[in-house]
């Protein structure tokens, strides 16, 4: 018996044909309506790929970010802050020492009266702060050979040394360690950045205002000469412990620290001098210190004018640089908020005009009190400010080159702005000694206004 000539079997393979065709449409639908399903399936395993690939992208940035940037307290950022010490103790000595310059300059003019005059003993003063900020622009060949903390020992021996021996010797040794200090807090803080620097160098006006009456004591217990000595002394004990706690992250002018900073462009002088902005700062550096150590310099002899003691000249020294120490820390704290260059307009802007005009109708002691309260809160805030807007200029890869060249620029403005002065006071009077500081302090503000228009692009208000 053949099953196919059975009509059973027959009935039984067409019902067979039947179920494989509608099996097969089956099919053929369900794969029909699986592919409509499957692209919004494919679409959201993408999407839910693309999403892992941010999450990595953003993990790998999160990662690359110097971990002293992540969170900037002391407890996380314990070397950061070693270095605020450090710099801080460097401000102490080297400026705090130029800043009582008048207690030296007033002497010299009583004890060489009949050999020398205000024109020469001021242009003796200013050879320290000049070789001081001029030395930057050499160094960062040094410190690439040798290191930031090696260049500091460096200048840690050779100014205590410059004490005894020559004021320009005095100079080139705060150079060597001052350059590279002012440098190292850019490279630990991100958010609290300006802050830190102000913190730093806020040490400047705390050192004067410790040093400047200890002078005075000095003088009287054991003569200028030894009171050289004795200052000497602590100088080499407190720039040996600040070179100890000069820690570095990045090397400069280098791509890639060892710490994983993000990679910056190397630059050159000649590529940092082709970038406007920049030009712009360098221009602002070059003038405003025409005006910047005048003020402070002719303090004793400006109280002596109006007739009262050295030693209470002294005392506006030391009120002036506790006010300059405030005003550091504090216009840090807001430059973080309010921006660095708006900061330093405004202060660029006040000290100008407190000496142009307040200081021009000082005729006593009390308002010439005012006038160093005032002119300490503003004109030295600005200048530390300077190496946080190289940085965001140029990069912090670049930024010993840029303050170099900034430092550079000002050589002129120290050697010769209180020299000039004291010609002008000498042959025409306190007015012109006077008018001199406060009207190139305000001609460096227009400049910094350019800086600050053409970064902000006409804008008025806007942090920067």
């Amino acid at each position: 018996m053949v099953a196919c000539s059975c009509p059973s079997s027959r009935s039984y393979m067409h019902s067979d044909s039947s179920r494989k065709s509608i099996l097969s449409n089956l099919f053929q639908e369900n794969k029909i309506s699986v592919t409509g399903i499957a692209h919004p399936i494919q679409d959201t395993l993408s999407k839910g790929s693309q999403q892992r690939d941010i999450e990595c992208d953003s993990l790998k940035m999160a990662s690359s970010i110097p971990p002293q940037f992540k969170k900037e307290g002391f407890r996380h950022n314990i070397k950061g802050w070693l270095v605020v010490t450090a710099t801080f103790i460097v401000n102490f000595f080297c400026l705090g020492i130029i800043f009582q310059w008048g207690n030296y300059q007033q002497l010299y003019l009583k004890v060489y009266a009949e050999e020398t005059d205000a024109f020469r003993i001021s242009f003796i003063g200013s050879i320290a702060p000049t070789t001081l900020l001029s030395t930057g622009v050499f160094l960062p060949p040094v410190i690439r050979r040798i290191g930031y903390r090696w260049t500091m020992a460096i200048g840690a021996i050779l100014a205590p040394l410059g004490l005894f021996l020559a004021r320009v010797l005095f100079g080139l040794g705060c150079g060597f360690v001052y350059s590279p200090a002012m440098a190292l807090p850019s490279q630990w803080f991100k958010k609290n950045r300006a802050l830190a620097t102000g913190l730093a160098s806020s040490g400047s006006g705390i050192g004067s205002l410790v040093i400047s009456p200890l002078t005075e004591k000095l003088f009287e217990t054991v003569g200028h000469q030894n009171a050289l000595r004795v200052l000497g002394g602590a100088m080499a004990v407190g720039l040996l412990l600040a070179t100890a706690l000069a820690f570095s992250t990045v090397a400069p002018a280098t791509s890639v620290s060892s710490n994983h900073h993000p990679q910056q462009e190397k630059l050159g002088y000649r590529e940092l001098l082709s970038d406007i902005d920049f030009i712009f700062l360098v221009a602002f550096s070059a003038l405003c210190y025409f005006g910047y150590f005048g003020p402070m310099f002719y303090v004793p002899q400006y109280t002596t004018y109006l007739g009262h003691s050295a030693v209470e000249g002294a005392a506006l020294i030391a009120v002036m640089s506790g006010m300059n120490s405030v005003s550091r820390i504090f216009m840090g704290f807001m430059a973080d908020r309010c921006g660095n260059i708006n900061v330093m307009l405004f202060c660029a802007l006040a000290a100008g005009l407190f000496t142009s005009v307040l200081w021009q109708f000082a005729n006593n002691y009390n308002t010439y009190m005012v006038y160093c309260v005032l002119n300490g809160l503003t004109g030295g805030a600005f200048v530390p400010a300077v190496p946080v807007v190289v940085a965001d200029i140029v990069g912090l890869e670049n930024i010993q080159q840029g303050m170099g060249i900034c430092f550079i620029a000002t050589f002129f403005g120290n050697l010769l702005g209180p020299a000039i002065a004291g010609k002008l006071l000498q042959q025409h009077g306190w007015t012109a000694a006077i008018q001199f500081p406060g009207a190139i302090t305000l001609f460096s503000a227009v400049i910094l206004f350019s800086l600050r228009m053409k970064r902000s692009k006409g804008k008025i208000i806007m942090k920067l």
